[in-house]
């Protein structure tokens, strides 16, 4: 996900730094990120930097994209420390609830909030301030062929939006790094429920499919397991509801 939106994000007007590491740091590095669309087109696109060493990044950035796995963000909010400020925007791109989502207003006291099994330390909520974070959910799907070449599987849309109620929309400022991207982006006001929506999908699919070894087009089309996808989905959409959530599907 992170290669298609830094591949989104690559035009003239756009500085780009790559942070990845191994053999996929190596092959972008020397020969650019290439991605095999589900269009049947491709594109190959170099960088400014691509680096595994937060060290040799020596400007502050404008906009800092979190792609990966919860338990990377501790040590990647502790290393982008060094290369933002105050005015640095922080994109969050995640399944699941993140640890921010109880952050609703700036100068609330989020103490009995904490989500313990996410920050539990606390340490990620310091280093990356609320007032700077856009939240945001991907529904492509896509996959590493080898180091450096990324096979787009299907699906274009991603999802963004600040995460105070208090905070004056980034909109406009955000939309214009994305100048003409191959993804269908769109900002919302209430990121919170496309979280949720994001997650009926993972809470019911996923346990299946792991369980089964069957694939999303198999779980549909087979009547007992789209009765259980259907009866999670629902269990989901009420627990949602419990938290002033109502998704719209």
């Amino acid at each position: 996900i992170g290669g298609l939106v830094a591949s989104s994000l690559n035009n003239d007007l756009n500085k780009i730094t790559i942070v990845d590491v191994g053999e996929n740091l190596k092959k972008i590095k020397n020969n650019g990120l290439k991605i095999l669309w589900n269009d049947k087109t491709e594109t190959i696109d170099n960088f400014s930097a691509c680096t595994d060493n937060y060290a040799d990044i020596s400007e502050i950035q404008d906009y800092i994209f979190i792609c990966t796995k919860e338990n990377q963000l501790l040590d990647i909010s502790k290393n982008c420390k060094k290369i933002s400020d105050k005015k640095t925007t922080f994109v969050v791109i995640q399944n699941g609830i993140p640890w921010w989502y109880f952050f609703k207003k700036l100068d609330e006291k989020s103490d009995n909030l904490n989500l313990q099994t996410l920050d539990p330390t606390r340490e990620i909520e310091k280093n990356i301030k609320k007032d700077q974070i856009i939240g945001g959910i991907a529904y492509p799907s896509a996959e590493i062929l080898e180091p450096g070449i990324i096979k787009h599987i299907e699906g274009y849309n991603m999802y963004f939006g600040e995460i105070l109620t208090d905070q004056p929309t980034k909109k406009d400022l955000f939309k214009e790094i994305f100048n003409k991207p191959k993804l269908k982006i769109t900002f919302t006001r209430n990121i919170r429920m496309h979280i949720w929506i994001k997650a009926l999908g993972n809470l019911s699919f996923n346990p299946i499919s792991a369980l089964t070894q069957t694939t999303l087009e198999e779980l549909c089309e087979n009547e007992l397991l789209n009765k259980l996808v259907k009866k999670l989905m629902k269990e989901g959409i009420k627990l949602a509801n419990s938290v002033n959530i109502y998704p719209k599907v």
